[in-house]
């Protein structure tokens, strides 16, 4: 599998520099958190370095990539240009970088939004990529908790970020992409009464 250090330089020339941090920051945080599970610590690097590597994209670029690459919206993403970015990026992995791991590519696709029956490592690009953009607006104390819950219940966390995504969309009336409710109510029977352990 090729090596995160071949992927930098051509992914810094994509992205603004901020962006680019934000992916190494990204990265940084997942491959802390994939020490603690059951899952290939490499391919945590390759996702979460990649993850946003079609964010900096202007929208009329990302619909030529659309075209070109016959990449398939729902009706939900067809609506929502924000949410490009994720199977743009998933289909790029592969075009510019050679990876043709799927569960690279579909937790690239779904960082945004997660679904149901989401792996390990894909859990852990969704959580990293939030936790990187808390960091920035949270205290440090704030920030360390999250991180520690994560290490030892991962779901947990899931669930409370996608929660707060979820509300967070509510309160400046977007749209809720149904991907993400799934994966939420899938994380609420799965948890039950455990949640009212923690309290983040």
């Amino acid at each position: 599998m090729i090596d995160t250090a071949q992927i930098e330089p051509e992914l810094k020339e994509m992205l603004s520099e901020k962006r680019y941090t934000h992916c190494l920051n990204t990265q940084k945080i997942a491959s802390f958190l994939a020490q603690h599970y059951v899952v290939n610590p490499q391919k945590v690097r390759i996702a979460a370095l990649l993850h946003d590597c079609a964010k900096d994209l202007s929208v009329d670029l990302l619909k030529d990539y659309i075209r070109k690459y016959e990449i398939v919206l729902d009706e939900i993403e067809k609506n929502e240009s924000q949410l490009w970015h994720g199977p743009v990026g998933a289909v790029l992995v592969k075009e510019k970088f050679g990876i043709t791991d799927e569960e690279i590519g579909r937790a690239i696709r779904i960082h945004s939004t997660l679904d149901k029956n989401a792996s390990t490592l894909e859990k852990i690009i969704y959580v990293s990529d939030y936790m990187d953009y808390r960091e920035s607006k949270e205290d440090e104390k704030s920030y360390e908790r999250l991180k520690n819950i994560a290490i030892t219940e991962l779901d947990i966390v899931t669930f409370w970020i996608v929660n707060f995504k979820i509300l967070d969309i509510l309160k400046y009336r977007g749209v809720i992409h149904p991907k993400s409710i799934e994966a939420r109510n899938e994380l609420v029977i799965g948890l039950k009464d455990k949640m009212k352990y923690y309290d983040i």
